[in-house]
Parts: structure tokens; sequence; C-alpha cells
């Protein structure tokens, strides 16, 4: 399956990876693997997560607590972004809302 990225997954990468940086590059480069290794785990297609309330699916970052949204396509992986998970259900909705195609 192909990975296609939405432009607020960078940005959202980037926003997260500043914070991190911020504190530690060490920290930061975790995160950053550890998205990677959410990415590829969902393009692997071993796993395939339920979508959320809001519609799209999600992988939650198993040391930091990120949560990476995509949607699937046929032969297309959409990663949407990388949001904090701490934000309120109705704040990440209204987020999320602007990415359907």
């Amino acid at each position: 399956m192909k990975a296609a990225y939405h432009p607020e997954f960078k940005a959202s990468l980037e926003a997260a990876l500043r914070h991190y940086e911020g504190i530690g590059r060490p920290l930061a480069d975790r995160f950053k693997s550890e998205v990677k290794a959410g990415v590829n785990t969902v393009l692997s297609g071993m796993v395939d997560h339920a979508p959320g309330p809001h519609g799209f699916r999600c992988y939650r970052c198993r040391k930091f607590p990120y949560l990476v949204y995509y949607e699937r396509h046929e032969q297309t992986t959409l990663f949407l972004a990388v949001i904090y998970s701490g934000r309120a259900p109705g704040l990440l909705g209204e987020t999320l809302a602007g990415y359907r195609r």
C-alpha cells in the first residue's frame, strides 16, 4: 500500500518535533522514530484501527501522547495529522473535519 501525506501531517509533525527539541534533541529523535514506526505499522496492513467517533482511524504512539490519524483508500493510505491526545474531543473533531476529501 502506498502512503500519501496531507500537508497538515507534516506541519503537525514538525510542531510536535519542535516541542520535543525544546526539551532535548534525543527525545525529539525518539518521537520521530515512534511516529515513523506507527506509519510503517499502518502501511504493513497487519493492523486496521477502527474509525473513531470523528470518522478517522488513528494509531496511538506507544511512548508519547500523540495519535497518528489516517484514512484508507483503495491503494493509498492518507496520513492526516499527528495530534496530541490530550486535546478536547470536540476540538479534535473540528480540527479533523477540515481533512475530509
